[in-house]
């Protein structure tokens, strides 16, 4: 796994590849460029405080809150905002 902030490139070797994600709430930014590459039979931990953006960057990954910048991609497939 690798997680990287404000990383242009991911390694597109996983199946999920989250690149240069920045999401707000009412014009508050949570998500400053974060990037994660998870790859098959990898098992992830997404770790944190309180108020830290785990839950901000599930959503953007499952398409249930935009990102204003960054990609998503899901087995090579751009997935981003979808939903």
């Amino acid at each position: 796994m690798a997680i990287l902030e404000n990383s242009k490139t991911v390694s597109s070797d996983g199946i999920l590849s989250v690149e240069n994600i920045r999401a707000s709430y009412y014009k508050k930014e949570i998500l400053h460029g974060v990037s994660i590459s998870v790859s098959d039979r990898e098992i992830v931990s997404l770790i944190g405080p309180n108020g830290a953006g785990k839950s901000t960057l599930l959503k953007v990954i499952i398409g249930t809150l935009a990102s204003q910048e960054g990609n998503v991609h899901f087995l090579d497939e751009d997935v981003t905002n979808l939903a």
